[in-house]
């Protein structure tokens, strides 16, 4: 009986002869584990995921680019305060000293962004070098972002004649992605007038509610702004529950017996304190294209924070998600900062809660 022939695959020659399942398996994983390192390491060669040239064909555009008369001066810092950090990348992960994780694995869009980088990188090299020369590996780098320059690059790398792979040479390249011109993406009339409609679920008069209706009326009632509040009372059942609506009601009395103007409601349920419960309720009494802010009685706001939430949020399209300071109270911070002239507490600084 005539041997087995070897079936070809490339550079590769397998012989399946006297090979047992668990032989392939290793082989396929084998294969598999070399087509990841080439991901990771051996970019260069990938195709360019660049939007500008898909298929890297504006390497003359490059070449023929007047990009060091486009250069501006770089920032120039005047303490330690003013340095720009560094991050350093390879093509696996980044590390970054003002990331809560400072060392974690590279992102789609950072790697395009390298990617992009070092695909300059071979051309401008080899129109000085007279030859071709290609990059093997890059081994790390570095980058940052110049606000009057632009970004910023350090790349180390490992660089090999087309003609003679044999010989290495490790080189260093500064490089610099220049800003262009400003290009007018968006202009947006922000209407000062628009109605913000308030949703404030509580479940009884406590001393935030009380705080809140105090900071509500210094910031729109005084002020004229153009707002709705809605309060929603969930109290529940029993007598001493029915008490605090009275209480709730009688303040909102009050308001708008100072305030003609103001449009103020309650709304009143005997089921127990639910916020979903209670923001859906509050929302259903609303026409559709009514600008609503879901607010918590304990939130202090200020009349900035109104102008962002009409600026921010756009009908059917974004929502503006601000994050509350929750663990920040003006009380206790007042009992550690200076008394010398009027202190807004609720500016917080570097000063904030020193003497």
């Amino acid at each position: 009986m005539a041997p087995m022939p070897y079936r070809k695959m490339g550079k590769f020659q397998f012989n399946f002869r006297n090979r047992n399942l668990l032989d392939t398996f290793k082989c396929m994983i084998a294969l598999s584990l070399g087509v990841t390192l080439k991901t990771l390491y051996d970019f260069p060669g990938d195709k360019c995921e660049c939007p500008r040239c898909p298929n890297c064909e504006n390497d003359h555009e490059l070449l023929n680019s007047e990009l060091h008369f486009q250069l501006r001066e770089a920032f120039v810092p005047r303490n330690v305060q003013e340095v720009l950090d560094y991050e350093f990348f390879n093509m696996s992960h980044v590390a970054a000293s003002s990331e809560d994780e400072p060392f974690h694995r590279i992102s789609r869009h950072q790697k395009v962004d390298i990617k992009d980088m070092v695909r300059q990188i071979m051309p401008l090299f080899n129109s000085a070098k007279g030859a071709v020369w290609r990059m093997l590996k890059l081994e790390n780098g570095y980058r940052r972002f110049d606000p009057l320059r632009g970004q910023e690059y350090v790349i180390d790398a490992i660089l090999s004649p087309e003609k003679d792979e044999s010989h290495h040479e490790r080189h260093r390249f500064e490089m610099v992605k220049p800003f262009g011109a400003a290009h007018m993406v968006q202009n947006k009339l922000v209407d000062p007038d628009k109605m913000i409609h308030f949703i404030v679920p509580v479940s009884q008069a406590s001393s935030r509610f009380y705080r809140f209706m105090e900071n509500f009326e210094h910031v729109c009632l005084k002020k004229n702004e153009p707002t709705y509040l809605l309060i929603v009372l969930c109290t529940g059942e029993g007598e001493e529950h029915a008490q605090e609506y009275h209480k709730v009601k009688a303040v909102m009395a009050n308001m708008t017996h100072r305030y003609r103007n103001a449009h103020i409601r309650i709304i009143h349920t005997k089921k127990k304190f639910s916020l979903p419960l209670a923001l859906d309720l509050g929302s259903k009494q609303l026409p559709p294209a009514s600008l609503i802010f879901f607010c918590n009685a304990d939130i202090v706001f200020t009349r900035e924070f109104l102008s962002r939430c009409r600026l921010n949020a756009i009908e059917g399209h974004q929502v503006y998600y601000p994050v509350g300071f929750a663990q920040y109270s003006p009380n206790i911070v007042s009992q550690y900062s200076g008394r010398r002239g009027k202190i807004n507490f609720l500016d917080i600084n570097k000063n904030t809660g020193q003497y």
